[in-house]
């Protein structure tokens, strides 16, 4: 097999899971392990929690690859570790753990109002809105949305990565929720 781990194609890796998983959960992590681990820990401050939620990360990759043979795997693994690490969390609060507040719920409270199942709202008409809405925005804007509220990325680390000040970085982030607020409201999904 080949050395180098950006020589071997996301379509081998996925084929992989159903052949020998073991060596494609290896290739998992050597490719995209890094990326998962940090979208994890940016949402779970605490090491443990992160730790096994990365374990449950590659459990299910290993369970569900092989279903639903993902077009895209890195953002099929990023989805697959950004649920786990919610769903770590909200288990975690419900057992009255003191967490800390990730961008999420930052994201979350602006958005509180959201219609919920009983108003007839699902969470995928709130993903289409959320996804139509970032399909509209600028890619400087939609890459500083989706680095803070789906990674978890800090303000500072956006704006080093982006080559942009962390002052711009807010603007934008402060900017884009009122739209998206605005967005949900004028589609009555608030």
């Amino acid at each position: 097999m080949m050395n180098n781990i950006d020589e071997v194609s996301d379509d081998l890796i996925v084929d992989l899971y159903s052949t020998e998983p073991e060596k494609a959960i290896r290739f998992t992590e050597k490719k995209y392990g890094n990326l998962c681990h940090k979208l994890i820990s940016n949402h779970l401050h605490i090491y443990e929690d992160a730790e096994e939620c990365y374990n449950d990360f590659l459990l299910n990759m290993w369970k569900s690859v092989p279903k639903h043979h993902p077009e895209n795997l890195k953002a099929f693994s990023c989805r697959i570790a950004r649920n786990h690490a919610i769903k770590k969390l909200e288990y975690a609060r419900s057992k009255k753990r003191d967490y800390p507040r990730t961008s999420f719920d930052e994201l979350c409270d602006y958005i509180s109002d959201v219609g919920n199942a009983e108003e007839g709202y699902d969470g995928n008409f709130l993903k289409e809105q959320i996804n139509t809405f970032l399909s509209g925005l600028p890619k400087l804007e939609r890459q500083i949305f989706v680095r803070r509220f789906f990674f978890g990325d800090s303000v500072k680390e956006i704006g080093k990565s982006l080559n942009v000040t962390s002052f711009r970085v807010s603007n934008i982030i402060f900017k884009t929720k009122k739209q998206l607020r605005l967005f949900l409201e004028k589609n009555s999904c608030i």
